[in-house]
């Protein structure tokens, strides 16, 4: 009888200890899910910033090509 009771003191607790080991990882998955996102878009911006830098290296080369030659 003794031993029931026990069980059913110590099952809430269980069945809380898990809700929260639960609640942690989806917060643990959400935040890393949250960092991919943000380390995406930082490269995505640095693709852009390179291909806006390779155009005006070519435009400025053409430029000088057009100077001295043209």
């Amino acid at each position: 009888m003794d031993q029931t009771k026990e069980q059913r003191k110590k099952q809430p607790f269980d069945e809380r200890q898990e809700r929260v080991k639960h609640l942690y990882n989806t917060m643990q998955r959400s935040l890393q899910v949250k960092e991919e996102k943000e380390r995406r878009n930082d490269l995505a911006k640095l693709t852009n910033l390179g291909w806006i830098a390779a155009l005006a290296a070519i435009a400025v080369l053409l430029f000088l090509l057009w100077k001295f030659f043209g």
